[in-house]
């Protein structure tokens, strides 16, 4: 086994340096935040879904992919699914799920996770109309205990999910809202971070390991932060 460990490195760039760059497409992180080799959230919208669905799906995620988001398929709880959490510097911006099988109307969903940036009255009108539609009504499933209170886009709604907003089967006509909801989120992150400690260092280790006889490239990034 070989371990490289860097301090204030890129890991995109250290996979592009070490000539193992074709393979930045065809990997994405699980929830141990190891980043592997595996199924693209991509192939999944393409064998899944058709038409129009599809379509919609494949510029979404194509949008997340350009905006430097993280896919991260979920193996715990939902590991049966095809149900993938999208992150930014490890928050939660966004879920997708495809072909639930306990839903086997919607063909593929996507939620928001929760946010002040949703609160902000100042969106543009066609925004706040799309939004109000999609609020997360609490249905009882007992993940959110009852739903909360909630002022979306200066509205004022009663038992929202946890999750702000849930749009099933999206069309192309709702990529403008799902774009914003993502570009709010995002934008939230990165105001948060800017709040906290103003020394971050970013450690990523490159694991090549022997596993079951194959090689299997892992690599871990470890966030923390550091007093000033």
């Amino acid at each position: 086994m070989g371990i490289v460990c860097l301090r204030n490195a890129g890991l995109k760039g250290y996979i592009q340096a070490s000539g193992i760059s074709f393979l930045l497409p065809y990997m994405d992180r699980n929830m141990e935040g190891v980043l592997v080799l595996t199924m693209q959230l991509e192939n999944y919208a393409e064998e899944s879904l058709t038409d129009g669905a599809r379509q919609a799906a494949l510029e979404f995620i194509r949008y997340l992919r350009a905006n430097e988001l993280e896919f991260v398929k979920d193996t715990d709880y939902w590991k049966d699914k095809i149900y993938y959490l999208i992150k930014f510097r490890n928050e939660c911006v966004c879920f997708i799920a495809i072909k639930d099988p306990d839903e086997p109307e919607n063909l593929w969903t996507v939620w928001s996770d929760s946010s002040k940036a949703y609160e902000d009255s100042s969106v543009e009108d066609d925004i706040k109309s799309a939004a109000w539609k999609y609020v997360d009504r609490c249905s009882s499933c007992g993940s959110c205990g009852g739903g909360k209170h909630k002022t979306v886009f200066g509205k004022r709604f009663e038992r929202v999910c946890g999750c702000t907003f849930r749009v099933d089967n999206p069309t192309a006509a709702d990529l403008p809202f799902l774009k914003k909801m993502v570009e709010l989120r995002k934008n939230d992150i990165i105001s948060s971070e800017k709040g906290t400690s103003n020394s971050l260092i970013r450690r990523e280790k490159v694991c090549f390991a022997h596993n079951a006889g194959r090689n299997v490239l892992m690599i871990h990034v470890f966030v923390n932060t550091a007093a000033v």
